[in-house]
Parts: structure tokens; C-alpha cells; sequence
């Protein structure tokens, strides 16, 4: 592309502030040039939506485009790590974990207490190999995501860590979540995160207490007749 490498500067029309990345949009340019919050350095503010970047452009190991040495238009840039920086505080308030509330050891202790329970009463020791596996690659997913962001490099979807939070590993996503700081701040992911914790619980609960009467022996009714 003629413009790669070339000092350039566009308007900042899409700002994700939780995750920490944007796009920008140049006169003349039918592609729209990701950003991510690393490239802007030493800024007094965080940016968004309707700033004005001026930065260099640069295309990434998979040929897609990106801002690179950026600044917000108007903004005189600060030292590093001075108090006035609010796009390092939030960084590294970022890179900081934090103990495990009460709620979220409640929530982890039940698994666990189901899942020998099961092993107790039916020797059955799936659930809790389940739980541990699902929660390690859960953990280890949470884990590559933060760096991406922090790299500033395409992130994993978050279709993709529900599904693993769904198939068991949300006890690893939850600890993350506390260990790392890590999509605990976004309204909409917490309220699908929880969905899938509630929706475990009601499982066990069904299953230990009612015999699975009200969910598990519906979901066999309906595997069945889809195997046949």
C-alpha cells in the first residue's frame, strides 16, 4: 500500500475503551486502520471517539493494517509513568490482580462439592476431570488474551472463551477474571459469564437433588430423538 510506512492522521471513529483499541478512519481510505491503546504513548488521556491521531502506518505479521507511534492531536505528551498519565495508570491498574471475593469462593467451592459429591455417590469421576481440564485451558485462554491486548494484537473472540467457560471452564475464568483483571469490567460479557455459572448450578442442583427430573432427563429425551 502507497501509504504504509507514511506518517499519517485520521479520526478516531470507534473506541473500545475496556478492551483498549479502536479504528480509525482517513479521508480517502476504504479500510479503516486499527489501534490499539499501546501505540499511543505517554498521552495525557486515554482517547476517544472524534479524536483527531496522527501516527505512522504499519501492516502486522498477517498483512492486516495498523497505527503505530500515535498521538492525539492537541495533546502534549507526558512522561512515562507520571501521574498525569492516565493511559499507563490504567495499564498497569490493568496488570494487577486482586484476592477472590466471597461470592466467587462460594461459586468455586460449590463445583468442587458437587463434582465429588457425583464421585461419591456414583463413582463417577467425570465431572470433576471436566471442571479441572476445561478451568487450565480456560485459565491458559484468559491468559493469551490479556496479552494480545497488551501487545496489541488481534484478540481472542469472546464467543470463543464462553464456549470454553461453557464446557466447563468457567471456575479457570473466574479465578482470571481476579488473578489478571481480565473482562471483569465489561457489563456485557459478566452478564453471559454469569449466565453460564447459573446455568451450571441450576444443572447440579437438578441432577444431585431432583434426580435430574427437570433438566438432565429432557436433555437425554431430546438427544434421543434427534439419534433417531
Amino acid at each position: 500500500m502507497q501509504f504504509e510506512g507514511q506518517q499519517l492522521e485520521g479520526r478516531l471513529v470507534r473506541w473500545n475503551d475496556d478492551n483498549g483499541f479502536g479504528f480509525i478512519r482517513i479521508d480517502g481510505m476504504k479500510q479503516d486502520v486499527f489501534i490499539h491503546i499501546s501505540a499511543l504513548r505517554n498521552m495525557p488521556r486515554r482517547p476517544c471517539s472524534g479524536d483527531v491521531i496522527e501516527f505512522v502506518l504499519k501492516r502486522d505479521a498477517q498483512g492486516r493494517l495498523g497505527a503505530e507511534q500515535a498521538v492525539i492531536r492537541g495533546l502534549t505528551p507526558v512522561a512515562p509513568g507520571q501521574k498525569g498519565n492516565p493511559v499507563a495508570q490504567r495499564k498497569n491498574y490493568r496488570i494487577a490482580g486482586r484476592p477472590l471475593g466471597g461470592f466467587g469462593w462460594f461459586v468455586l467451592t460449590s463445583v468442587a462439592v458437587f463434582s465429588l459429591w457425583a464421585l461419591y455417590l456414583d463413582n463417577n469421576p467425570v465431572p470433576l476431570l471436566v471442571y479441572a481440564g476445561m478451568s487450565l485451558i480456560t485459565f491458559i485462554a484468559y491468559a493469551m488474551d490479556k496479552k494480545k491486548a497488551i501487545d496489541g494484537r488481534w484478540r481472542t473472540p469472546e464467543s470463543m472463551l464462553h464456549l470454553l467457560e461453557l464446557a466447563g471452564g468457567w471456575p479457570g475464568g473466574l479465578i482470571a477474571q481476579f488473578k489478571m483483571r481480565h473482562k471483569n469490567r465489561k457489563a456485557r460479557y459478566q452478564f453471559v459469564f454469569w449466565a453460564i455459572v447459573f446455568l451450571h448450578l441450576m444443572m447440579w442442583a437438578d441432577y444431585l437433588l431432583l434426580s435430574g427430573r427437570w433438566i438432565w432427563q429432557p436433555l437425554r429425551s431430546i438427544g434421543s430423538a434427534f439419534l433417531l
